[in-house]
Formats: C-alpha cells, structure tokens, sequence
C-alpha cells in the first residue's frame, strides 16, 4: 500500500529545496497520482506507443525513471520484443525503489541496467525510445536544447521520444 504524501503538510519556518530522497520515494506514488492529472493513463499511453515504436535489439531509455512504475508496465507490454531497458535517474534512492520494484517483472529476454547519474551525462545510443516523463522541467532551461539533440542524435531511423510534461 502507497504509504500517504504529507512532507509539506505542517508549516516550516525553512523549506528546504526539493529532493528525490528517501522521504519523497516513500509516498512518490501518492504525490504524483496526486500533482499529476491521469498519470495512470500517461503511463498505460506511453505502453501502447512503445508497442509501435520499439526496435528488437534496441535500447529503452527511461530518463527520470524515478521509482520505475513506467518500466514496470513497460517490460509487461513489450514482453515479445529483445530489449535493454536503461533506467537512468539521479536520486541513489530512486534507483534502489526502481531496482526492488523491477526485480520480480524482467524476463530473460530483457536486460536492465541501472545507472545512477544525471541525464544530460547520459550517452544515448542505438535507441529506438527514449522517454522523458514529467523529467525536462527539472533540467536547467539552458541545458534543454543540448539533451534533445543528445537524445536525437541516439536514436534509430525510425526511433521516438516520448516527452510528457
């Protein structure tokens, strides 16, 4: 059961900056049902155009995957295609939630690799998705340009992203 997002709900002389931290992975599921209009259908419509999408022997890019609710249902939908699901957060904490919650969903076929760093560090290659969901407003606005032509220049012919905010 998703554990109820109350951090902000006592007033504080000081707020801090906000972080994906142990705290905000705990009740990440509630916060974002809660801020974000349809994220469930976000996610199940992210599935059905990864179907069209996907190139056997690619990669999957998930930039921001946060605790891995999109990858989740994505090794479920792509289940006949030979993938490499790259995760790619940089929370430490997010990426141990994303590990645990994937842990019991790979299939043989697929592969994921999880790597803890920030996506404009990220080398995108022979991927035919790569997704960006309610990820680019954390990025500098200066450094939005440089990651869409990094992201494009990794693509396959053929290749999409996905880009939700």
């Amino acid at each position: 059961m998703t554990k109820k997002d109350n951090i902000y709900k006592e007033q504080r002389s000081h707020i801090e900056a906000f972080q994906f931290n142990q705290q905000v992975v705990e009740v990440f599921d509630n916060m974002i049902e809660r801020s974000v209009p349809g994220y469930r259908h976000i996610l199940e419509n992210i599935c059905l155009i990864a179907q069209e999408s996907v190139q056997e022997n690619s990669y999957v890019y998930d930039l921001g995957c946060s605790n891995g609710n999109l990858l989740a249902l994505l090794t479920q939908a792509l289940n006949t295609k030979s993938l490499c699901f790259k995760a790619i957060d940089n929370s430490p904490e997010m990426i141990k939630a994303c590990q645990k919650k994937l842990q019991s969903k790979l299939k043989q076929s697929y592969s994921i690799k999880f790597e803890c760093q920030n996506i404009e560090e990220t080398t995108i290659e022979n991927a035919s998705l790569v997704i960006l969901n309610f990820t680019l407003q954390f990025i500098d606005p200066h450094k939005r340009n440089q990651l869409l032509l990094n992201i494009y220049n990794g693509l396959r012919p053929g290749g999409a992203l996905i880009l939700s905010e």
